[in-house]
């Protein structure tokens, strides 16, 4: 079983990483874009926008079709849809297709966040799904961590086109190692009723245990999504910093986030899931009110980023507890769980994408951070959840 844990691990980690590089790895290459297509500053930020749109469109609508068809068949439509999207980033020189593709790969997103933790949560028991989940976001977040000093490697001796070719490339060999790996763990098929599935996601929405927890962990992503829209531009067109300086801060912060992971396989044997989201949640708030000092200190950079270190281990820290609070709820469809689930967790993506428009960085990882704090307080005094 040990075996077929970490391969099956490492594969649905390796597609969800490789759908995350496809914004990532081009992430460097944003002022160029710009350039190339002859685009405004809002125009080039909506090709990350859409991204998070495609990204939040399918859930609620493939949860009961992998309940209906099962986990298998939904994933691997979507390594399909990705490795084509990324093959046309490479080559169009329209900005309209570019930004189409763009919606469709993050609409690939959508199958492994349905299909992938469906299978995670249904394979194993409580401590190996959360010690997967946390593997999972651990090698997840290496795209985020290391996409942006790749991209800008790839750029020293390509052009950034080639990101995409090689990203379609390496979807399809992970695409044939879950053809052999991945089982199928959908042991009854559930017939589509709309009115049924329609009126099952309402319910859930309602159930405070599925909901805070799931709440947390978006507020968090927002923050995440927030720095990653706002981080470029910032960092190497206010400070003056360039592609690979900006890069390692990227790697400083995610990297993080990845050690806040880790720390989750030394205390999953040690204390219960709420006490791994109490530690979590603390470590965050204290990085959103180093942020929230930045904004006052803003002639350093650097406080920023140690406000992110802290933030990004607090919320590795908490994600994978959260994710498994959620998925334990009882009466409904894995599918249907883990598609609202992921559903929520993309539209605050997209509100993250869409308010750094309108707000400070700052001010937004401080109300996520505290906002989070809130509702964990909130989630363990209430006694009927």
């Amino acid at each position: 079983m040990k075996n077929n844990f970490l391969l099956l691990t490492l594969l649905l980690a390796a597609f969800e990483a490789i759908t995350y590089l496809s914004t990532d790895m081009y992430l460097p290459a944003l002022p160029i874009i710009q350039t190339e297509f002859h685009l405004t500053h809002a125009q080039v930020q909506l090709t990350l926008t859409w991204w998070f749109i495609g990204a939040s469109m399918l859930q609620l609508i493939l949860g009961p079709l992998a309940d209906k068809w099962g986990r298998r068949p939904i994933l691997f439509f979507g390594t399909i849809i990705f490795s084509v999207a990324s093959f046309i980033c490479g080559y169009t020189d329209s900005y309209f297709l570019f930004t189409v593709c763009r919606f469709l790969q993050g609409c690939s997103v959508c199958t492994v966040l349905v299909s992938a933790y469906a299978t995670i949560h249904e394979l194993f028991d409580t401590k190996h799904a959360v010690k997967a989940v946390a593997l999972m976001s651990a090698i997840t977040l290496l795209a985020p961590a290391l996409g942006p000093l790749l991209g800008s490697l790839v750029m020293k001796f390509a052009n950034w086109r080639v990101n995409f070719s090689g990203l379609a490339i390496s979807c399809l060999f992970v695409t044939i190692g879950l053809v052999f790996v991945m089982p199928e763990t959908l042991k009854k098929p559930r017939s589509i009723k709309i009115g049924k599935t329609i009126k099952q996601y309402i319910e859930l929405a309602y159930v405070l245990g599925f909901l805070l927890p799931t709440l947390m962990v978006c507020l968090e992503f927002a923050g995440f999504i927030s720095w990653i829209t706002a981080s470029p531009l910032l960092l190497m067109t206010h400070f003056k910093l360039t592609q690979i300086e900006f890069s390692f801060c990227q790697l400083i912060v995610f990297a993080s986030f990845i050690v806040g992971t880790q720390f989750v396989k030394l205390l999953i044997d040690k204390k219960t899931l709420i006490q791994i989201v109490q530690v979590g949640v603390t470590t965050a708030c204290i990085g959103a009110l180093i942020c929230l000092i930045s904004f006052f200190i803003s002639a350093y950079y650097e406080i920023l980023i140690l406000g992110m270190i802290f933030y990004a281990i607090g919320s590795g820290l908490m994600s994978s507890a959260l994710n498994r609070l959620a998925m334990e709820v009882e009466g409904y469809p894995m599918g249907t769980k883990t598609a609202l689930y992921s559903f929520l967790i993309s539209v605050f993506g997209v509100l993250g994408s869409l308010l750094i428009n309108y707000f400070y960085l700052t001010w937004i990882v401080a109300v996520c951070g505290f906002a989070s704090l809130f509702l964990y307080y909130y989630y363990v005094s209430n006694k009927n959840l």
